[in-house]
C-alpha cells in the first residue's frame, strides 16, 4: 500500500540519520580526549589575566564533551611563564589556558585544582572560573586566578573544561611550582673587619652574613656599595652575587660608607636592605698654619710665643692634634712626647731663648696620626747693651771741625742717631748708624743734617740700639755745643 511504502521508507531515513549523529558524537568525544603536555614558552607572552570573548558566530551550546584545553601555563605576575617546579611569587599568578579552534562555537568554564604536593587533589581545592565562549574556527585562551597560597609550600596543579551539561574534559596540563607569598627576611650580619657605626683603620672592608629562616630557599644576595651620608643616594659599586655569604668591598676611599645587603630567594623577590653603616678612616692631612709669633723661620723676642693653625680639608673626623716641643739642634734619636690638646692654637710660655721647633699633628676617629706641621723659630729677648757715647769734644764748629762719637755694643743690633733741642719738640735724625756688629765703634758728624748746617745752639745727641728680634736697647744721650764763631749760617735753618 502506499501508506506502508510512505512509513517504510521514513523508517529507514530516520535509521540513518541516528546512525550519523552518533557517529559524529563519537569522533567529538575522542578528539575532546586528546591530551597535549604543558609546556614552557620563553620570551613575552600574553600579560592578559581575563578573559575576552572572541568575535565570531554567536556561542550555541551543545551537549557534547567540552573542548579540552589544547595547553595550559603556569604564569608569573610579570606575564612570562614558569617552568615546571619552580618557585614563583603566588601573588598575582595565574594560569593560562590554550583551546585550539573548535569547528563549532562552544561555550565552557573552566575548573582547576590547586593543592599542597602532600595532598591528594579533592573537589575542596578547586577553583571555577567564568564561562568562556569558544569562536568556531578560532584559538582562543582564558586566565583563572589561583588561589591563596601559603609561603614556603609547594603545589601541584590540574586544569579541565566543563561543558554546559557538567559534562568534563580529561584533566589537561599540570605540575608543581613553590609559592612565595611574602618578603624574605634580610640577611643577618654575623661578622665584619671594621666597626659598624664607627670607623676603621682598614682600606678593605669584608662582611660575612647569614640567612635569617627564609621559608623560601635563597638562591643569591645584592649588595650595592653607597657612600656618604643618608642624603647621598648614587651607588659607587653595583654588584651582584650568587649564592655566598660573605664579601670583600674593593679598596675604599677613606670617608662614610653602607653597604645595603638584600636576599633574592627562589622565586625571585628581594628582601628588604639590611643596611650596615661604617668609615674608613685612611689618611690625614698634615693641618695648615694660620698665624705664629715668631713668624715660621724667623728671629722673635715674644714673651709667649704662640701658634694658630687649621685642619685640612677631609671626610674623616678629628678627634683633636697633638704637639711636641723639641729644641734644634736635637739629640740624635730623641724620642719625642707628644701633648694632646682639642684646641687648634697653642702657646708656649716660659720657653727660654734659643732655637726651637714645635711639630703638630692632627688625630683622626681612628688614631692616624697626619704629617706634622712643623714650626721653627729663634727666640731672643735679651736687650742690646749700649755703652755711654763719649765725644771728642764738648763743642764745635762745623765744615771746620768734626765731632767724633764713641762707644761699644754687646751684640749686633741697627744704631741710630738723632739731634734735639733741650726744651723743645724739635728733632732730627743725624743720618748716620745702621746695622753694626758688638764691639767698640766709633762715627764722625760734620754738623749737618742733610745739607744744610746746624744752627748755634746748645743740643743733646740720642743715640739707640735696637737689635734684630726688635728689642730695644737703653737709649743713651749726650749734650753737644755748636759754636758761633766761623760758623757759616744758611739761610732758612732756624
Amino acid at each position: 500500500m502506499p501508506g506502508t511504502w510512505k512509513l517504510h521508507w521514513a523508517i529507514r531515513w530516520l535509521g540513518l540519520a541516528a546512525v550519523l549523529v552518533l557517529a559524529g558524537g563519537l569522533a567529538g568525544k575522542v578528539a575532546s580526549m586528546r591530551l597535549l603536555p604543558a609546556g614552557h614558552v620563553s620570551g613575552d607572552l600574553l600579560p592578559s589575566a581575563t578573559s575576552r570573548p572572541s568575535t565570531g558566530a554567536t556561542p550555541v551550546p551543545v551537549m557534547l564533551p567540552p573542548h579540552a584545553p589544547n595547553r595550559v601555563l603556569l604564569m608569573r605576575s610579570n606575564g612570562r611563564a614558569a617552568p615546571n617546579g619552580a618557585w614563583i611569587a603566588g601573588r598575582g599568578a595565574w594560569l593560562r589556558v590554550e583551546f585550539a579552534a573548535p569547528r563549532t562555537a562552544v561555550t565552557l568554564r573552566i575548573e582547576a585544582q590547586v593543592a599542597p604536593i602532600s595532598r591528594p587533589f579533592t573537589p575542596a581545592f578547586s577553583e571555577r572560573g567564568g564561562l568562556v565562549h569558544l569562536a568556531a574556527g578560532r584559538k582562543s585562551q582564558a586566565a583563572i586566578a589561583l588561589p591563596s597560597l601559603m609561603d614556603g609550600r609547594r603545589y601541584h596543579w590540574r586544569v579541565r573544561a566543563l561543558g554546559v551539561g557538567r559534562q568534563a574534559s580529561p584533566w589537561s596540563g599540570g605540575g608543581t611550582f613553590g609559592a612565595s607569598m611574602v618578603l624574605p627576611p634580610p640577611p643577618r650580619l654575623v661578622a665584619s673587619s671594621v666597626t659598624l657605626n664607627g670607623w676603621s683603620r682598614a682600606t678593605q672592608a669584608r662582611f660575612r652574613w647569614r640567612e635569617s629562616g627564609a621559608h623560601v630557599p635563597i638562591i643569591a644576595y645584592q649588595y650595592v656599595l653607597v657612600q656618604g651620608g643618608s642624603s647621598a643616594r648614587v651607588p659607587t659599586h653595583l654588584l651582584w652575587r650568587p649564592a655566598g655569604t660573605s664579601a670583600l668591598l674593593p679598596s675604599l676611599a677613606g670617608g662614610q660608607w653602607r653597604l645595603l645587603v638584600r636576599a633574592v630567594n627562589a622565586a625571585g623577590v628581594y628582601s628588604h636592605a639590611a643596611p650596615w653603616p661604617f668609615g674608613l678612616a685612611t689618611h690625614v692631612a698634615a693641618p695648615r698654619m694660620v698665624a705664629a709669633s715668631p713668624s715660621q723661620g724667623r728671629l722673635g723676642n715674644a714673651r709667649i710665643p704662640w701658634l694658630r693653625w687649621r685642619a685640612a680639608a677631609s671626610t674623616v673626623p678629628l678627634r683633636g692634634y697633638e704637639y711636641a716641643l723639641l729644641p734644634t739642634p736635637a739629640r740624635p734619636r730623641t724620642t719625642l712626647s707628644w701633648t694632646f690638646t682639642q684646641a687648634s692654637s697653642l702657646r708656649l710660655p716660659a720657653l727660654a731663648d734659643g732655637v726651637w721647633q714645635v711639630r703638630v699633628r692632627a688625630v683622626d676617629v681612628a688614631n692616624n696620626h697626619s704629617p706634622a706641621l712643623t714650626w721653627s723659630f729663634r727666640l731672643d729677648r735679651r736687650p742690646p747693651a749700649l755703652s755711654a757715647p763719649v765725644l771728642s769734644a764738648a763743642s764745635f764748629t762745623p765744615e771746620a771741625e768734626h765731632l767724633g762719637i764713641s762707644f761699644s755694643l754687646n751684640k749686633s743690633a741697627r744704631v741710630s742717631f738723632s739731634l734735639m733741642r733741650p726744651g723743645t719738640n724739635w728733632s732730627a735724625p743725624l743720618g748716620m748708624g745702621g746695622a753694626l756688629g758688638p764691639g767698640a765703634h766709633h762715627l764722625t758728624w760734620n754738623g749737618r743734617i742733610g745739607r744744610r748746617l746746624v744752627p748755634v745752639g746748645r743740643y743733646r745727641i740720642v743715640v739707640r740700639a735696637v737689635d734684630a728680634a726688635g728689642n730695644h736697647g737703653h737709649v743713651a744721650t749726650v749734650p753737644v755745643t755748636v759754636r758761633d764763631k766761623w760758623i757759616l749760617i744758611s739761610e732758612g735753618v732756624s
